[in-house]
């Protein structure tokens, strides 16, 4: 399919929604208040948070890169919702370092890899599920946290990765379901999937699509509808809302409709049509979405990373230090490898 077939019709403007969802303080800004935005900065200026941050760049570069799809745009995305979220919940200002700590390190047991071996070396097995890598993320942050937070507060933070919820986990688990939700994530996902386990598109419906259900159930209610508001608040926005012209079915609606519209789109983009009398009965129009755009959206997430670390350094571009810090473990290229 030539590039020009890919943008005819109504399929995604790749271009337009990459910048969309690039736009972190857009996208924040669309659902919480300035003055929840304003209260959220000052968390991330925190020394706890900004060390995990570090920390956590460090711990990836070391074991060869996080996966593409778990990268660090990722984890800053479910630590500033997380955050905001706690905030707009009038959560103990005391405790939101502790949540922005969670939100960094919930993902952070994900390896860069064309096989499973660090899976092997660390389990025993050939592959996971969500609880292993709970648990394996929380090891991660008490070894990369120890000297910085008290045996107590490692514990809080721990809990909050854990425990969906929770007095704070549920503030991570709903920063990590709204992300879910991007479509660029999705469509990698499948793209490292094909590359590297010899799976594809399907694999994102019956597999994570999977996992993503189990995690909004998880949820408190008033969490996921916090979360399934402002997802469909971005999609509407970022789609020009075109998924009011999609005929949904209604029991789809009240299996997936939580993904909204980032995730839906992608979802029905990646099918191909094979889910089509299972799914929804999408237009024709909307079944394309080739192993191209999953490349590109791979590729999106990269720069998205860097993008959140360019702003992370202007956020403290006070401190010489700890911006050389972050410039040299990005520099040395290890971050973020794509699995070609």
């Amino acid at each position: 399919m030539s590039d020009q077939e890919q943008k005819a019709g109504p399929r995604l403007d790749f271009e337009r929604i990459e910048r969309i969802e690039h736009d972190t303080p857009l996208l924040m800004s669309l659902i919480f208040k300035k003055e929840t935005l304003a209260a959220a900065r000052q968390v991330f200026l925190d020394r706890r948070t900004r060390f995990a941050i570090t920390r956590l760049l460090g711990y990836w570069d070391e074991i060869g890169g996080a996966l593409p799809s778990h990268n660090f745009a990722h984890a800053m995305g479910t630590a500033h919702f997380a955050v905001c979220r706690a905030i707009d919940c009038k959560t103990d200002p005391s405790l939101l370092p502790y949540i922005a700590i969670a939100g960094l390190f919930q993902d952070s047991a994900r390896a860069y890899g064309r096989s499973d071996r660090m899976i092997h070396s660390l389990l025993g097995a050939s592959s996971y599920g969500i609880k292993d890598s709970v648990i394996l993320s929380v090891k991660v942050m008490e070894k990369r946290m120890f000297d910085l937070i008290s045996d107590g507060e490692l514990k809080l933070v721990g809990a909050a990765m854990t425990e969906p919820q929770g007095k704070l986990g549920r503030f991570v688990y709903s920063g990590d379901s709204f992300e879910l939700s991007d479509p660029f994530r999705n469509s990698t996902i499948a793209y490292e999937n094909c590359v590297s386990r010899r799976q594809g598109a399907m694999w994102i419906i019956s597999k994570y699509h999977g996992a993503m259900v189990k995690k909004m159930e998880s949820l408190l209610l008033d969490d996921k509808i916090a979360v399934a508001q402002a997802c469909w608040m971005i999609g509407d926005w970022a789609y020009d809302f075109s998924l009011r012209k999609i005929d949904v079915d209604r029991s789809v609606t009240d299996k997936i409709g939580y993904c909204a519209a980032r995730g839906i789109q992608t979802l029905l983009l990646e099918s191909n049509g094979a889910i089509h009398a299972k799914v929804t009965s999408m237009s024709p129009m909307l079944k394309l979405h080739s192993n191209k755009i999953r490349r590109r959206c791979m590729e999106s997430m990269v720069k998205k990373s860097s993008i959140e670390l360019r702003r992370l350094k202007e956020l403290v571009k006070d401190d010489f230090t700890y911006c050389e810090t972050i410039g040299n473990l990005e520099s040395r290229g290890r971050l973020n490898r794509k699995v070609h």
